[in-house]
């Protein structure tokens, strides 16, 4: 199995998550008995350890933890995410008719994006977790650098579509937002890494190097 990424979804054999360092909620253990799927996290993991998060049923429960990589039984990556997946009756979700949305629009673009936060996790697991106030996140993985043209293009065709769209740009050294990206033509951006955010003048480039 290759090395799960930020963003990923894993079900998992068994319902056991290591604490990351609180102790487990009692909501926690439920949830993951309801439905065994974690998403990946960012933050540092040694060990064979896999950095995972646990949603709850309300929007305020999310817990951060450790699986093992054995532990794990399926990744899937939010490029293969597609409104496909979804029974008709879920439609009309302000968020999933932005997917939709946004799948035509990106289909002659050269991109490898998908849809992030709980449209993901219920087109993964099949639980219905997104709400008439759920926001759309997309994920674009960019292992080489985008050019600034390319983004603000992107940027228009997600401005057009209605609702809330928040785009993250995920390269090997963190994530950061799409907008910010765009309107930051100089000076530094505030990257997440799995050491902390960080003011980075290059978001591809580890610091230090």
């Amino acid at each position: 199995m290759e090395t799960p990424l930020v963003h990923d979804l894993i079900r998992i054999h068994s319902s056991s998550v290591c604490p990351a360092c609180l102790a487990k909620p009692d909501w926690v253990e439920q949830s993951l008995e309801r439905s065994p799927w974690v998403v990946v996290r960012r933050a540092e993991a040694t060990g064979g350890r896999i950095a995972v998060g646990v949603r709850g049923r309300e929007r305020n429960q999310r817990w951060g933890g450790f699986i093992q990589r054995e532990q794990a039984e399926r990744v899937v990556a939010p490029a293969v995410l597609r409104s496909k997946d979804l029974p008709p009756s879920r439609f009309d979700l302000p968020a999933f008719r932005a997917l939709r949305t946004l799948e035509q629009a990106f289909a002659g673009f050269d991109l490898y994006w998908g849809p992030g936060g709980s449209v993901a996790f219920e087109l993964a697991s099949g639980q219905e977790t997104a709400g008439i106030a759920s926001d759309l996140d997309l994920v674009v993985r960019s292992p080489t650098r985008l050019n600034r043209a390319k983004a603000a293009e992107i940027l228009e065709v997600v401005s057009r579509v209605p609702g809330r769209v928040d785009v993250r740009i995920e390269t090997p050294v963190g994530g950061f937002t799409l907008e910010e990206y765009c309107r930051s033509s100089a000076g530094s951006l505030l990257v997440r890494t799995s050491a902390g955010s960080l003011l980075l003048q290059d978001p591809w480039e580890r610091p230090g190097l």
